[in-house]
């Protein structure tokens, strides 16, 4: 809309709410719902997660390390600064992963987390020290794969310990966004800060994730129902969403997997998601016993 015509309507006193854009809008003292969707590439079992990321604790704890980098940039730029290493966000956010495309034609969700913390990697790396976090840690494909470098109290740089995301040195862009940034320099598994850089310039992915263990599939995936379908397809009326092209189809017919990026639900959507997953439904065979999405032991997952 013009300028010109937006001043016309707010001079005659019509409702302007349908031409603003109100996703990033808050209001003071509410919390906000918003629900992130993606497609888990790597695991394409519609009834299992099969790998490393994300990585169930137990029952009530998932970690989401190095994967879906857009997104933890999202995360970081929304709830971490040059001095917030750590933040509990007040909002209501959901991440909800979908397995990866079959021949099957199977489309389920295999993981549902509700956001209780963002952090650094070097803050994960103090903070999750405990014995619940220890078969993660020592896992060979940790997804807590680099360990701070510190001197005189400052992160001054990574050291990757993990095989995660070794192949093609792939774990450095787990951390910035250039393989030529200016402010760090590469020595062998060591990514370190130049001498004038900050953490907060030198490393603009460092940023994983804790959750709240709504969901986790390790022999059963939960069914997408008419409800959850049928929210997708408001949230994104120009695609031709279905029970299995859960983003739609691309111009040349093929599933739109939203490869390497999310769908990011606000608003009623968001909130009509959020009540979906609250109300627990898609769980019946959980209720009746047929179903114990906690039976499998943690970290028990093949290598991604």
């Amino acid at each position: 809309m013009k300028a010109s015509e937006f001043e016309a309507k707010f001079e005659a006193g019509e409702d302007l709410t349908p031409n603003l854009d109100l996703s990033g809008a808050r209001r003071p003292n509410r919390r906000q719902t918003q629900v992130f969707c993606y497609v888990v590439a790597a695991s394409r079992n519609p009834d299992r997660v099969e790998c490393s990321v994300p990585y169930r604790i137990d029952d009530r704890e998932i970690f989401f390390g190095p994967c879906k980098k857009p997104l933890r940039e999202w995360m970081r730029d929304h709830y971490l600064d040059e001095g917030t290493i750590c933040a509990e966000p007040q909002d209501d956010v959901y991440v909800v992963g979908f397995n990866g495309g079959n021949s099957s034609r199977t489309r389920k969700i295999i993981w549902i987390g509700r956001l209780t913390r963002v952090m650094t990697f070097s803050f994960a790396d103090k903070f999750l020290n405990d014995r619940r976090y220890k078969q993660m840690r020592e896992w060979k494909r940790s997804p807590l794969h680099v360990r701070p470098i510190i001197d005189d109290d400052r992160l001054i740089g990574y050291e990757h310990r993990s095989e995660l995301h070794a192949e093609n040195d792939s774990w450095v862009m787990d951390l910035v966004k250039s393989a030529r940034s200016p402010y760090v320099s590469r020595s062998r598994n060591r990514l370190l800060l130049q001498r004038d850089a900050s953490a907060w310039q030198g490393f603009p992915r460092d940023v994983c994730l804790l959750f709240e263990n709504v969901f986790f599939a390790t022999g059963r995936g939960w069914d997408l129902e008419d409800g959850v379908v049928s929210i997708l397809q408001a949230a994104q009326p120009w695609h031709s969403v279905d029970r299995y092209a859960v983003f739609g189809y691309r111009a040349d017919g093929s599933v739109d997997g939203k490869t390497g990026n999310y769908l990011h639900l606000t608003g009623e959507h968001a909130r009509e998601f959020a009540n979906w997953i609250r109300d627990g439904q898609g769980f019946s065979s959980v209720r009746t016993g047929r179903f114990d999405p906690g039976r499998a032991p943690s970290g028990a997952l093949p290598a991604s």
